[in-house]
């Protein structure tokens, strides 16, 4: 999508697909490393998903049951070889919403319509002059008045050392140093210990050091760095980033705002000081979109990102406050602004004494301060916006060498982008395929795999089992299909519906073929066990996120809202108890705790419990086919999670309400008939009705409560193979 002329919101939004590999900011990682590992999930994922082949096994050597060398693997690692994320976040793109969307475009209309007010003042550059020469007769009153630069603010005593394994040298000013020249990109990862309990703002010093070249406060051979990204975590999980920061002085298109922008590729420098001097103390000041509550000495560890190589800092120290930081700088620094002149001062420095002036000017300063506020609420909504991660494409590609045994160290010819020679060539011959020349040749009418391999899969959700059995492997080793003319005519009629999933799921499942019973006839077990031939349906159980939603469903808790971020629904207390970071669960309240099961938050480390018992994958795997347990403990957790425990007493409560007789008798048999009819869709049996009276009846002297009661039959139904068995 990020390759396409046209190429939309939506479009770009979904390259997202392939950034659903892990990321690693652990101490002592490498990239590099992790960038390789990334790029071969994603041909991986690539070769699995839409051709059913394990390509992956070509990575180390050439593959030894299917015709794919271990070059032609690394062709179609190519492919993917040149995006712009490098074991990182970055880069993201903003999704606003229709409101959001609506919100900005009013808000930039009327912050242009007040900045054009301003700059129509033509007795401003006048007023402003004398303003400056006012400052610079004052200079000495306002050098006398300067405040100490560290009030406000909190100095923490950092550790850590940077992912290449450079150690950090602490100095007495509790600021550290990183010694000698920089060869490399690299990433830095200081940790410190908070004594406040609100935090708003972080204050970032490079500071020079003899020992560094030409003083610093860079490594690079004159002293300058390029900061890419700069952000921190709490010690409980949490990832910070900033919505504004500014700075004392900043380089030509490398300003201050380039270091939280989300792009690897920009950054934060100092070169072009209007004095000349390149190497000196610099500040930078960075603020969070809302204050972070922290317990007193919480854990922060701030990452700071160097994406350019040779331009790493070498000297710096980091500061927190409680306060919202705002670019007021006393009269000192003002006379010493409007003592540089005007040709030389930076944007940051012009637009320092342009504030200052506007605040205190009479004509100006109410417009002014309108133009603050809704600047402001921009702001605000910007940060509001949504992101996710999304590929984009380097301007240069990045070369692609084959693998010694798949080590990235150990690499032998170079090879360009290319697919097996076992399938059809690629018809593009551009000087350098891309990303969107291997979506078109996957999706061109010639190819084997990608419309028979998709089909098959959703046959396979259909009936239990695909047509290949092996739907993951269309390879030498997979088993052949059991009805090979049937998966090519719906493989070219899902070409020719325009690859529509709703139309092959309508055309499949209004076939008499899938609205067979699924009752198991002895006979048929006898010719066709596995029931290959299809002379009957199959059962299948539900999947996890699925569970719970029946749940909700007969409960009538099940809340409709589609999208959204992630909820927390009950769960046991000591879930994290072992897990290596004690996570904070709050379980949600209101229509939040009932969303359907899709939307639970998921930790990798600690997924939820129920997911787990009823077999969810790995989310940091390519899963093309669940496994379906049968267990105990799946009883258990039915029956007795606080979860399901307190939806079966809302199902309890709908069954004790649903009456229209007096009559005990007659209303509790109204009452099973309901219950059977919500939960499987069908009347009870006699036999049924008979036993659920008896289990009434009984309950009714362990409870002394209806509602207990019915609760008790909810129970009972719910944790029937019935309930989470598609028949």
């Amino acid at each position: 999508g990020d390759l396409l002329p046209n190429g939309g919101l939506s479009q770009k939004v979904a390259t997202g697909f392939h950034r659903n590999t892990l990321i690693n900011s652990e101490g002592g990682t490498k990239d590099d490393q992790f960038r390789d590992e990334q790029v071969k999930d994603r041909v991986d994922t690539t070769g699995l998903v839409w051709m059913g082949l394990t390509v992956g096994c070509a990575k180390c050597h050439t593959h030894k049951f299917d015709p794919i060398t271990q070059q032609e693997y690394y062709q179609l690692y190519a492919f993917f070889n040149s995006t712009a994320d490098i074991n990182s976040v970055t880069p993201v793109l903003k999704v606003p919403t229709p409101k959001q969307a609506t919100t900005i475009a009013r808000l930039e209309a009327q912050q242009s319509t007040q900045q054009q007010q301003i700059s129509d003042d033509t007795g401003r550059a006048e007023r402003q002059s004398a303003w400056e020469k006012f400052l610079l007769t004052q200079t000495a009153d306002a050098t006398q008045d300067s405040t100490d630069p560290d009030a406000g603010w909190n100095i923490l005593e950092l550790t850590g050392k940077t992912l290449s394994g450079a150690e950090f040298t602490q100095l007495d000013d509790r600021s550290v140093l990183i010694p000698g020249v920089a060869d490399d990109t690299d990433n830095y990862e200081l940790t410190g210990l908070s004594s406040l309990t609100t935090i708003r703002s972080v204050r970032l010093e490079v500071l020079t050091h003899d020992s560094l070249p030409n003083k610093g406060p860079g490594r690079a051979k004159n002293g300058n760095f390029v900061l890419s990204e700069f952000w921190f975590q709490t010690g409980d999980g949490r990832e910070l980033r900033f919505s504004r920061n500014g700075a004392e002085h900043s380089q030509t298109n490398y300003g201050v705002a380039r270091s939280i922008d989300g792009k690897g590729d920009t950054g934060w420098a100092i070169n072009g000081a209007p004095d000349g001097n390149l190497n000196q103390n610099r500040t930078a000041w960075f603020v969070l979109p809302q204050p972070l509550e922290v317990e007193d000495l919480h854990a922060l560890t701030f990452t700071l990102q160097f994406s350019q190589k040779e331009y790493l800092i070498g000297r710096l120290r980091l500061a927190i406050s409680e306060t919202e930081w705002e670019d007021n700088p006393d009269m000192a620094v003002l006379a010493q602004l409007a003592g540089i002149p005007r040709s030389e001062r930076s944007s940051e420095q012009q637009e320092r004494l342009d504030n200052a002036f506007l605040k205190q000017d009479a004509a100006l300063s109410p417009l002014h301060a309108s133009l603050t506020q809704v600047t402001k609420e921009l702001d605000r909504v910007r940060r509001s916006i949504p992101t996710t991660m999304i590929l984009e494409e380097l301007d240069k590609p990045r070369p692609t060498y084959v693998q010694t045994r798949g080590d990235f160290l150990r690499t032998t010819e170079e090879v360009r982008p290319d697919v097996p020679a076992v399938l059809p060539a690629m018809s593009t011959e551009t000087k350098q395929r891309t990303r969107r020349d291997l979506a078109a040749w996957l999706m061109h009418p010639d190819h084997p795999l990608t419309a028979r391999v998709r089909v098959n899969r959703i046959w396979m959700r259909l009936f239990g089992q695909g047509l290949v059995e092996t739907e993951n492997d269309f390879g030498i080793q997979g088993t052949l299909p059991t009805h090979p003319e049937l998966l090519d005519w719906l493989a070219d009629e899902f070409r020719q519906q325009n690859w529509s999933t709703k139309n092959l799921l309508k055309l499949i499942m209004n076939s008499a073929t899938y609205r067979q019973s699924s009752h198991a006839r002895p006979d048929l077990l006898a010719v066709d066990a596995h029931n290959l031939l299809l002379a009957r349906q199959s059962r299948i159980r539900v999947e996890a996120e699925i569970v719970r939603d029946l749940v909700l469903s007969v409960s009538e808790k099940l809340s409709p809202t589609v999208g959204g971020p992630g909820v927390y629904p009950p769960q046991e207390e000591g879930v994290y108890a072992f897990t290596q970071r004690k996570k904070n669960w709050k379980t949600s309240t209101g229509n939040d705790r009932y969303r359907r099961g899709m939307y639970t938050y998921f930790y990798r480390s600690a997924p939820y419990p129920m997911l787990e018992t009823f077999d969810v994958p790995k989310f940091n795997a390519t899963c093309t086919r669940r496994d379906r347990s049968n267990t105990p403990l799946q009883s258990l957790t039915i029956s007795n999670s606080n979860a399901m425990f307190e939806l079966a007493g809302h199902f309890g409560e709908r069954i004790l309400a649903h009456q229209t007789t007096e009559d005990v008798v007659a209303a509790d048999g109204q009452r099973i008939k309901f219950a059977f009819r919500t939960c499987f869709a069908r009347p009870p049996l006699e036999r049924e009705v008979t036993e659920i009276r008896r289990y009434v009846k009984q309950s009714r002297i362990r409870f002394s409560e209806e509602r207990e009661v019915w609760t008790a039959v909810a129970r009972l139904l719910m944790n029937l193979d019935e309930f989470i068995t598609r028949e």
